[in-house]
């Protein structure tokens, strides 16, 4: 079967094609979002896709923190990135050379004399939300890219918790991190984004989200 053979859902006016891979596509509807659909037969163990992360970043409960916001392994309270002081593996100086973290919030922090809190996960949910917003002016491309995935803004506004997280997350990137160029529209839909598409990788030393 070919993509042009499908009907897009004539009870949906959101539908719309997009090409996802060889064998399957994306469709849109206006109260589930995206969605992939088979447009061939598909085998037993065949891998359709595989793809790198477009961010990587540390997350866990409170009560597994704090985590290297590089590799995401667990760490000693004592264990700190020798410019901004968040916590980054001490062992290795690889951790704290990455780029994931020396070119993203580490300068950021820097800058702005940004220490860690308490190390709850909303610190660490900030950190993953500066870490997407940047990639705006450090890689356009990844930016359009995460963009286009579906932010469920609506929905996340009728909740109490995640009004306590945006105030939280808002504070942290404007005022505390001096980013203003961000106005409160896009660091929401990022956040959102985050909440709706990362998955975890959950390791025995280590947990960290993938979007």
């Amino acid at each position: 079967m070919d993509i042009k053979d499908i009907d897009p859902n004539p009870e949906d006016p959101c539908s719309e094609y997009e090409a996802w891979s060889e064998c399957g596509i994306v469709l849109h509807n206006s109260v589930y979002g995206k969605y992939v659909v088979a447009s061939r037969r598909i085998e037993e163990g065949e891998l359709i896709i595989e793809e790198l992360p477009l961010s990587v970043s540390p997350y866990a409960t409170s009560d597994r923190l704090p985590l290297c916001l590089t590799c995401g392994r667990d760490l000693a309270f004592s264990e700190r990135c020798s410019k901004c002081r968040w916590p980054i593996c001490s062992n290795s100086s690889a951790c704290e050379r990455d780029p994931v973290h020396s070119d993203a919030e580490c300068p950021i922090f820097v800058a702005n004399g940004v220490r860690p809190g308490k190390l709850s996960t909303l610190e660490y949910t900030a950190v993953e939300v500066i870490r997407c917003l940047i990639l705006r002016s450090h890689n356009p491309d990844k930016w359009n890219r995460l963009t286009r995935f579906e932010p469920h803004a609506e929905s996340r506004k009728l909740s109490e918790e995640v009004k306590t997280e945006m105030e939280f997350i808002v504070e942290f990137v404007r005022e505390k991190c001096e980013l203003k160029q961000y106005e409160f529209d896009i660091i929401e839909k990022i956040a959102g984004i985050i909440a709706v598409n990362t998955f975890w990788e959950i390791g025995r030393a280590s947990c960290r989200e993938r979007v």
